[in-house]
């Protein structure tokens, strides 16, 4: 297993977040790394492939969404294409904390979820 790095992200915008859209690229691996930012992965068509999030390991569903803590090392092992595809967002954490009171985060993950209508809670 490679060893993590630190994956430093430069946030430019008013509302800094960053928005990935992985595409249809075949295979793709990224490997394991870090950052200071809350990582929300939505696996929105198709099985994609596998997450490793800390020590948990998660098979990606449609309609799944994963969630990953700042600081947090993590991987994915993906293959995607027109049947199976992932959209990404990142916010940082320092924003993050700014915005939202302390007794109001959440501990960030690791989760998987489900996202399907019928299985949301109101």
């Amino acid at each position: 297993m490679p060893q993590p790095y630190h994956e430093r992200l430069n946030y430019t915008m008013a509302l800094p977040l960053r928005v990935i859209d992985h595409g249809t690229c075949g295979p793709k691996m990224v490997l394991p790394h870090w950052h200071n930012s809350v990582e929300l992965a939505y696996a929105y068509r198709g099985h994609p492939g596998t997450v490793h999030i800390g020590s948990s390991t998660f098979e990606m569903q449609d309609h799944h969404l994963y969630v990953v803590n700042s600081e947090v090392v993590h991987s994915y092992e993906t293959y995607l294409d027109e049947d199976n595809q992932i959209v990404t967002l990142l916010l940082p954490a320092a924003w993050l904390r700014n915005v939202v009171e302390d007794e109001q985060l959440p501990i960030w993950g690791p989760l998987d979820l489900d996202l399907r209508a019928d299985h949301i809670v109101t």
